[in-house]
Formats: C-alpha cells, sequence, structure tokens
C-alpha cells in the first residue's frame, strides 16, 4: 500500500529541473541584454565624446588663427622683413592667405561637418538659423573678416611698391643732406651772397621734410588720421616741386624766384650730382602719390581685422567652453553608464547564484522524503 501511495518522484524533479533551467536561461538572456545595451551606448557617448573633442579642436583653432591673422595683417600692411625671408611662400602676404584658409576651413567643418573624420554638421533650426549662437556670431563676423583680408591683399603689389620706394628715398636723403651741407661749406668760403647761401639752407629744410612725410604715410596708427596723411602726401609733394625749382635755380639762375646762378665749378659739379640723385627721390614721390589711395586701404583694412580679431577671439572661447563643458558632461555619462550597467549585470549574476542555491534546498529535501517511504 505505501508504495502505491507515494507520487512519481521522478516526472516531479523533471519538472523542476525545467523550471530552474528557464529561469536560468531567462537571467542569462537578461544579463547580456544588458550587456549589450551598455556596450551600445558606451560606443554611442564614445563617439558622441569624439565630436565634441574634434568640435572643441577646430573652436581652438578659430581662436588661435584669429590672431596670427592680426599678425600677419600688420606685417603685410607695413610689408614687414621684405627680402628677409628665405623664400617667397614665407612673405607675410602668403602667411596671411594660408592662415585665412585655414580659419575658413575650421569654421566651415564646425558649421557644415566633416565627411572625413564623421563630424556632423551644427544643429540648425527649421529655417536653416544655426542653433549654437556663438558660432553664428562667429559666422557673421567671418564676413567682414574676410573682406578686410581681401582688400588687403588685393593692394600687395601697391604695398611693396611704396615700402621700395620710401626705402630708396630714405637711403638718398642722407647722401643728399652731405651734398647740401658741402654746397653751403663752398659757398661760405666763397664769400657767395646771402641768399644763396639761405637757399641752399632751405633745400636741407625741405630735404628732411619731404623724409619725415613719406615715412609718414606708411604709420599704421588710429590716431593718425587719414585726413593728416593725404595732407602729408600733398606737402612732400609740394616741397619736391620747390626743391627741384630751387636746384634748378642754383644751376642756371631764377629771377622769378630771386635765385642767383652759381658759377664755382667745384659747387656746381655737386649740384649736377644733386640733380641726379633727386631725379631718383621725385620718381619715387610720383608712385608713392599714385599709390597714396591704396596705402589708405591696407591701413583701414590692418585697423578693421584688429578690431574684429578681438571680438572673434572673446566669441570662440566662449565656443570653446561649450563644447568643452559637452565633452566633460559626456565623459561624467559614458563611465557613469558603464558603471551602472557593471552593477546591473553583477546584480543579476548574484540573483542567479542565490536562485540557484534556494532551488537546492527543496530538491534535497523531496529525496530524504521519497527515502523515508522507502524504507
Amino acid at each position: 500500500m505505501s508504495h502505491l501511495s507515494h507520487p512519481s518522484h521522478p516526472s516531479h524533479d523533471n519538472g523542476m529541473q525545467v523550471k530552474k533551467s528557464n529561469k536560468y536561461f531567462s537571467l542569462i538572456l537578461s544579463a547580456l541584454a544588458l550587456i549589450v545595451v551598455t556596450i551600445i551606448l558606451f560606443s554611442f557617448l564614445m563617439v558622441f565624446n569624439r565630436h565634441e573633442q574634434q568640435s572643441s579642436i577646430l573652436a581652438n583653432n578659430l581662436r588661435l588663427t584669429s590672431q596670427t591673422i592680426v599678425l600677419y595683417g600688420w606685417q603685410s600692411a607695413v610689408n614687414k622683413h621684405l627680402g628677409v625671408y628665405s623664400s617667397h611662400a614665407e612673405s607675410p602676404f602668403n602667411l596671411l592667405r594660408i592662415e585665412r584658409k585655414k580659419f575658413e576651413v575650421s569654421l566651415n567643418k564646425l558649421i557644415k561637418g566633416d565627411e572625413v573624420t564623421g563630424l556632423p554638421a551644427a544643429d540648425s533650426e527649421k529655417n536653416g538659423q544655426l542653433k549654437n549662437r556663438s558660432l553664428v556670431k562667429i559666422n557673421a563676423l567671418w564676413k567682414g573678416y574676410n573682406q578686410n583680408i581681401t582688400r588687403l591683399l588685393k593692394v600687395e603689389k601697391s604695398i611693396k611698391s611704396a615700402h621700395q620706394s620710401v626705402r630708396l628715398i630714405s637711403r638718398l636723403v642722407p647722401d643728399m643732406t652731405m651734398d647740401i651741407n658741402e654746397i653751403l661749406e663752398n659757398l661760405v668760403e666763397n664769400r657767395a651772397s646771402g641768399v644763396q647761401i639761405h637757399k641752399a639752407s632751405l633745400q636741407l629744410m625741405l630735404l628732411e621734410r619731404i623724409d619725415a612725410n613719406v615715412n609718414r604715410l606708411l604709420v599704421l596708427n588710429d590716431d593718425v588720421k587719414a585726413t593728416d596723411k593725404q595732407g602729408a602726401a600733398g606737402r612732400f609733394s609740394r616741397d619736391a616741386v620747390i626743391f627741384q625749382t630751387t636746384l634748378n635755380g642754383m644751376l642756371n639762375g631764377d629771377k622769378s624766384y630771386n635765385i642767383q646762378r652759381i658759377h664755382d665749378t667745384e659747387t656746381r659739379n655737386i649740384l649736377i650730382k644733386l640733380k641726379i640723385k633727386f631725379r631718383d627721390i621725385g620718381d619715387n614721390l610720383t608712385k608713392l602719390t599714385q599709390q597714396f589711395t591704396d596705402l589708405s586701404h591696407a591701413n583701414k583694412a590692418a585697423i578693421n581685422i584688429t578690431l574684429i580679431s578681438r571680438e572673434l577671439y572673446r566669441v570662440s572661447s566662449t565656443l570653446v567652453k561649450h563644447y568643452e563643458f559637452h565633452k566633460g558632461l559626456t565623459f561624467k555619462f559614458r563611465y557613469g553608464g558603464l558603471g551602472v550597467g557593471i552593477v546591473a549585470v553583477l546584480f543579476l549574476l548574484a540573483w542567479l547564484l542565490v536562485g540557484a542555491n534556494l532551488q537546492k534546498v527543496p530538491l534535497s529535501s523531496s529525496r530524504d522524503y521519497e527515502h523515508s517511504l522507502t524504507e
């Protein structure tokens, strides 16, 4: 009777084993699914962090390049170190072109994205307007910035020619000053009239004024107004005419200007050399007068580049901080998500182990009960 009354234990054990296996399988699938989700999330955050880092580097390029453009802009406007560079590619004008291209490329990548690195385009509104206010401001400033750079590069030949003329004039003026001093000494020794000595002394003053006014044209300074430079151009032109007229009068005589002819042979020979030298100065003064408008444009462009660059530096610095902030958030989310995923997986594993231990207790009790019945 006792053998007929006890249950069919093998089928009972099989059922419990199936239930336990299903439970283990579900837990394992859940753990695997959580791991996969964690990996996908981690990978997504890594890509997002890389994009933020790329954007931060590009924004920093804008900030730095805006300052190098100012440097090369001023060097171009004053034609600094012309002829000292080892190659034509290192001239300030070419360096300005290179830096402008760098700025433009970096800005386009930030706005339109970069297919090579996978950087996406900047977020935009439905109307196509950029969402990032700093990027909008930089893009607007860039238009005026680029226009002034183009204006400066457009007068490159005039700037180089003008500075070459000024260097020639500055080199000739000291020699001519020595010649006039020698003429004055000869006039005094030969007991020339006071009018002749006065006219020769006047030539010294005219040379000094011509040299000062010529160099004044090349000064790049907000304090020196365009009207002052225009006045300087007019003055050195008038002084050149007076100098030439007086020089001709000292050689040939000129009653209309009360200039007496000099007869001393030695003095006349010096005057002839002086006339040849001044011919070169006169030719270059004519060039400078013709290039005055281009020099004024270069001056204004260089000043505008400086003013705009200050605002570009400020706004691009704000943009760098924006991307650095989001990069820091992504870094925290990435490792925070990874930490949560690891904790969740460990929790599931712990649950799995605890569940396995709990399943062993009822199974052993069932077997003890079965053993007692058979006895």
